[in-house]
């Protein structure tokens, strides 16, 4: 593909996925963050209001963004982004307890992000042919989970060895590197205005078909946010309570799950949704729940990594299908609304889920959280099921 492209598409591309890999590499500290703040003194409530108050500020600027970029050029937009999130970070050096400041940087971290999203993923598509558009998009999601897994693997390791100072900072500095890469894009195929991703508002024609895959999309978030945000603090909680006899490093598990996705999306995401494919994702939408309940049984580091391989292998298949399915059952000329509407709900899962998650884990423990989350991924696949036209082909395939 990059052979085909033109040189500036080329050097713009390239830049561009360089960006994406060291700003999602330096955000992915933040899924170590919970435990950083677990070691503070919060409490699991506190964690899960943590984890999800950007979702406020996302929702607010995200429909906008796009709006906003017909006046701005967006690459500025996606600088001020990386600017304000790298600041967030930074601003976690200071915290010495959960208190306002970490919920104001928690605050200010959604609006960067809402800022960056929006954006580098919109410049990546048009800078690109329509020709190689779906595979280089696909190449991009890619280096964004791999930018989450190295992110998320260093930064346990600095976390556990050089302390929070140490933690941040570096997390800062990857970003920081993603602005110098940004602006190594040539204005002259980014400076188009980007047309607005419609959000939740802005009113996508509902169909029953549709609706039970965006119920899939929005548990699916859910999941995936809520199992990568809690597991280091779930570990840590084992631990403390005698319940395993030396402690288990929660890279084990989030690299492994993080590098299943990558390999999943890379080797079958863009041919998993073909006619007769339906009955291995009926049988992700099983394996992702089961994966969750699994997380009740970990001991160590062997049986850590065989959860997340089943966890990562459902979740990395299951996602992408359920995007083409929206995106074929929308028809071409909706398809900007759907893929707004798609990333509103993805956000809404990986981030509110917490509000409700962490009260769980407070209260009632762990054990019965993933109990919940597992039954809430298996109601979101039931009403899925349920709206489907033809649900003899998602057990026996398409004829």
């Amino acid at each position: 593909m990059l052979k085909a492209l033109a040189p500036d598409q080329r050097r713009n591309y390239l830049f561009l996925l360089l960006t994406a890999g060291g700003y999602f590499c330096g955000l992915s500290f933040l899924l170590l963050l919970p435990k950083y703040l677990r070691d503070l003194g919060a409490t699991e409530q506190e964690l899960g209001w943590l984890v999800g108050i950007p979702l406020i500020p996302f929702l607010i600027l995200a429909p906008l963004v796009g709006r906003l970029a017909d006046r701005v050029p967006p690459r500025r937009l996606a600088t001020l982004g990386l600017v304000i999130t790298l600041i967030s970070q930074l601003g976690f050096m200071a915290v010495e307890q959960v208190g306002v400041l970490a919920y104001a940087l928690r605050l200010l971290g959604g609006v960067g992000h809402a800022l960056v999203f929006t954006t580098v993923f919109t410049l990546v598509a048009r800078c690109l042919s329509a020709e190689y558009k779906a595979q280089g998009v696909a190449y991009f999601t890619v280096v964004v989970q791999s930018g989450n897994i190295l992110g998320s693997f260093v930064g346990a390791l600095v976390l556990t060895r050089f302390g929070g100072a140490a933690f941040f900072l570096l997390s800062a500095v990857l970003i920081g590197g993603a602005v110098v890469l940004l602006h190594q894009v040539r204005p002259a195929a980014q400076e188009a205005p980007v047309s607005a991703g419609a959000g939740l508002a802005d009113g996508v024609a509902m169909e029953q078909s549709v609706l039970g895959v965006l119920a899939l999309i929005l548990v699916l978030g859910g999941a995936f946010g809520m199992v990568l945000q809690f597991v280091p603090t779930y570990f840590d909680a084992l631990f403390e309570s005698g319940a395993v006899t030396l402690p288990i490093n929660s890279a084990w598990f989030l690299t492994a799950t993080l590098l299943t996705v990558a390999l999943a999306r890379l080797l079958l995401g863009s041919r998993i949704y073909q006619p007769g494919r339906e009955p291995l994702l009926l049988l992700c939408m099983i394996g992702l729940p089961g994966a969750i309940l699994l997380l009740q049984g970990i001991s160590g580091p062997v049986s850590a990594v065989s959860v997340a391989i089943l966890f990562g292998l459902s979740y990395g298949l299951l996602f992408p299908a359920a995007n083409a399915m929206v995106l074929l059952r929308m028809g071409s000329a909706r398809q900007g609304q759907a893929s707004g509407t798609l990333a509103m709900l993805y956000e809404v899962g990986f981030r509110g889920f917490g509000f409700l998650m962490g009260p769980l884990a407070q209260y009632y423990g762990y054990q019965i959280m993933f109990q919940v989350l597992a039954a809430l991924v298996l109601a979101g696949a039931a009403g899925f099921l349920l709206l489907e036209q033809d649900r003899r082909r998602w057990v026996f395939g398409s004829a």
